[in-house]
């Protein structure tokens, strides 16, 4: 990230720089804790590294592509290697835990039984094969939460941002999802990037950045 700014219009017509002028190099394979109170700025921030938050100004680079000049096109061709967890889970309530996780597989050119074994492989790796066949308001958080991480693996994507993924869990759910993010972070090589306002769980990281106001203040 360069000179990120990310500036939003409130609804009484003033300026909230939700992100500003930030610069931040994240090595590939690195796990990487982003800190803060809420409303610091930080999952506007880490929302500015896939574009779903377009920045105001400054420039954004993954592989040496700037992804601020991409096209629709070309950026959603590039965020086929970035997968992203929410705290509030995302799944479909209508389709099945095994369809929820093979939602991103449509149009890659998988058979049917290619499917089936890769969405299987990532339930048993998330360990929730047990409940493929059920539906998400069948499950516990930090079931749901195993879910999503799997969904996201699905594409194997290079980069995984994880918005508060542990925010509606329990302390020992928490332990447990974070322990599998970092373990399929390392399995398969992958850049980790956590927000969090939990300073425990930041420290799980190879590197830790603190943002207040919308700017970096410890790194």
């Amino acid at each position: 990230l360069e000179n990120v700014s990310k500036t939003f219009n409130t609804e009484n017509n003033k300026k909230l720089n939700a992100v500003n002028d930030v610069s931040l190099k994240i090595e590939t394979g690195s796990i990487y804790g982003i800190i803060g109170f809420s409303g610091a700025g930080k999952s506007t921030l880490v929302r500015c590294i896939n574009l779903l938050e377009r920045p105001t100004s400054g420039h954004v680079y993954i592989d040496d592509v700037e992804m601020t000049s991409l096209s629709n096109s070309q950026l959603r061709e590039k965020r086929k290697k970035i997968g992203m967890i929410f705290q509030q889970f995302n799944l479909f309530a209508s389709r099945t835990v095994f369809k929820n996780v093979a939602y991103p597989l449509r149009y890659r050119g998988l058979s049917k039984k290619e499917i089936e074994k890769k969405v299987m492989a990532l339930l048993e790796l998330v360990d929730i094969k047990e409940k493929a066949f059920a539906y998400p308001s069948q499950l516990s958080g930090g079931q749901k939460q195993r879910v999503a991480i799997a969904r996201a693996l699905a594409t194997k994507p290079a980069i995984v941002l994880a918005d508060e993924p542990t925010g509606n869990l329990d302390s020992k759910t928490s332990d447990e999802v974070m322990a599998l993010l970092k373990t399929s972070a390392m399995k398969y090589e992958q850049t980790l990037i956590v927000i969090t306002h939990n300073e425990d769980i930041a420290q799980m990281g190879n590197r830790k950045l603190v943002i207040t106001d919308g700017k970096v203040v410890e790194q």
